[in-house]
């Protein structure tokens, strides 16, 4: 059989193949004469399988001619001395165990299922339907089901006055090695008395930015996850919070649906521009009302301007009153709906919107032209598929338009550059944030 010294040098190979992560077990038995070693990836075995048939066989064998026969006797059993088959099996779940001159590979893959639920934060209507859970080893069975590769790198850590487990997820031989130093620093640097979910780690690496758009992606989609790592990014998972942490995460990130990935390429650019116009009607609608209403009403067609005048002759205030009066109205609509139940949340927002439009047009407090443009600003924020970055977009508009008051079309303008300098000065672990269309970070 394989020599103590020879046990040790391929155990050490493996451990040093699948990066020294910590979810790589290596076992020792001993039995009055006869001994073995095994080693196995925790988060994608099964324990009980690990305990019934390897562990317990062990002790009540005789020798191990006896106990090379009792688990050859299972279908799920390979002999190898191939070091490349070995790995390739003990990615797939199978548990290497020492035998004479070969190493006997004995499947206990463990696949969590039942326990999966879909995700209720980023749907899609096509691809995977589970999401992370609030364990941490559920979380990593789920990883490391859908990303079988032996570079894939995972550092536990432990965060707060309790200890949280905390894992770290890479690729090792694609990551972002700029962004992981700067995550390391951060690290090191956070207080011990500081929160353990995975919102207090969050706000606290993303600090240092100042800024009111996230540089870190929240995620509960174990694809995005796994999108992401292929990507060379980093990943980050708490026990306790059924989201994951993504950086570097840029501007694009935001933009971006799973949905893209399993949809024809045409198809998937063809919604992103549809985000981005989403994104540009929401953000400058309101103030180019108010502007070309209050300062340059010229720039509409004659029939137009007098349309909107006309619907505006009982409207007893300014045009940017009206605006910010029914912006305020959709805000407290949007958020009382998420704090209702699921069921009746989309029914009395939608009845509520309705009915108050129609009530304050009727009443002569607002134009019908004002309930046209609120209602096309709140559906167009809808389609920024990243909630984080849809709370940025809808406090971005603000400032635009309290601009436009001032300065007409001008201010509108002068906003719109200098939020785009505001923006292209972030930087998410080192990445410019308008870094758009990048698909891969360079890894030096």
């Amino acid at each position: 059989m394989f020599s103590e010294e020879e046990t040790l040098k391929i155990a050490s190979w493996l451990k040093d193949t699948l990066q020294n992560s910590f979810d790589i077990a290596f076992r020792h038995l001993e039995s009055h004469e006869i001994k073995t070693d095994f080693l196995y990836i925790t988060s994608i075995c099964d324990p009980l399988i690990i305990k019934k048939n390897i562990i317990t066989s062990f002790f009540r064998s005789k020798d191990l001619q006896e106990y090379r026969n009792y688990l050859i006797s299972f279908d799920k059993s390979l002999e190898s001395t191939d070091r490349q088959v070995i790995l390739n099996k003990l990615l797939q779940g199978a548990v290497a165990i020492f035998l004479d001159n070969t190493v006997l590979l004995f499947d206990a893959e463990y696949f969590l299922e039942s326990s999966i639920t879909a995700s209720q934060i980023e749907t899609v209507i096509q691809g995977p339907k589970d999401s992370l859970r609030e364990k941490l080893d559920t979380n990593l069975n789920i990883i490391r089901q859908r990303y079988s590769k032996k570079s894939l790198k995972i550092e536990l850590r432990q965060f707060g006055t309790l200890n949280t487990p905390t894992a770290i997820i890479y690729d090792n031989s694609i990551v972002n090695n700029e962004a992981l130093n700067e995550l390391q620093i951060c690290l090191q640097k956070l207080p011990k008395e500081y929160g353990e979910p995975v919102q207090h780690l969050h706000k606290y690496l993303m600090k240092h930015n100042s800024s009111i758009f996230p540089t870190i992606l929240l995620t509960d989609r174990p694809d995005r996850i796994v999108t992401s790592l292929n990507e060379g990014k980093i990943s980050i998972i708490i026990e306790g919070s059924p989201f994951a942490m993504i950086l570097p995460s840029v501007f694009f990130d935001f933009m971006s649906s799973m949905e893209d990935v399993y949809q024809l390429p045409s198809i998937s650019k063809s919604l992103l521009i549809l985000r981005y116009l989403g994104l540009f009607i929401a953000v400058t609608l309101p103030g180019f009302y108010v502007g070309i209403t209050s300062y340059n009403p010229e720039l509409f067609k004659f029939q137009l301007a007098l349309s909107i005048a006309g619907n505006r002759v009982s409207v007893p205030y300014s045009s940017f009153i009206e605006v910010i009066c029914m912006l305020l109205m959709t805000e407290i609509l949007s958020e009382s709906s998420s704090r209702l139940p699921k069921m009746v949340g989309p029914a009395a927002t939608t009845v509520g919107g309705l009915i108050i439009g129609q009530a304050a047009s009727e009443a002569g407090l607002i134009s019908n032209i004002m309930v046209i443009i609120v209602s096309a600003v709140a559906i167009s924020t809808f389609l920024i598929p990243v909630n984080s970055f849809n709370y940025s977009i809808r406090i971005i508009k603000y400032p635009l338009l309290i601009l436009s008051i001032f300065f007409g079309l001008n201010g509108i303008i002068v906003g719109i550059i200098a939020v785009t300098l505001y923006i292209s000065n972030i930087r998410s672990f080192g990445r410019p944030y308008l870094q758009l269309f990048s698909k891969k970070f360079p890894t030096k």
